[in-house]
């Protein structure tokens, strides 16, 4: 994961796929994430090229980037992950994350 991350912030946004330390494919958006400067034939065949990578490895969602980038977005009714954390879009209002008591002692525990 933190190579994926690591070449995600490199690329200054956009798409990676990785296994065993390698990266399989990946498609720059550096405009806020979700755009290229790229023509649409070209995205599109880097898209079609990270579907089939990733069908491969085994996920069976039929667009499964467009169905990752609708779950970021702030607009769509509901709640949303955002840059900022979960937030209630409804409501307008970040949710706070639950923590148990257990998990609270033992990252004091580890901080200690």
């Amino acid at each position: 994961m933190a190579l994926c991350a690591n070449t995600i912030n490199k690329m200054h946004g956009g798409l990676v796929l990785a296994r065993d330390g390698k990266i399989l494919g990946s498609l720059a958006l550096p405009f806020a994430g979700i755009l290229s400067p790229l023509s649409v034939d070209e995205v599109a065949v880097q898209l079609a090229s990270l579907e089939k990578i990733i069908k491969e490895m085994g996920c069976a969602l039929r667009s499964p980037f467009s169905a990752l980038s609708f779950l970021t977005l702030p607009v769509i009714p509901r709640y949303r992950l955002t840059d900022l954390g979960v937030v209630d879009v409804e409501n307008s209002r970040l949710i706070e994350p639950v923590v148990s008591e257990k998990s609270r002692r033992v990252h004091q525990d580890r901080n200690s």
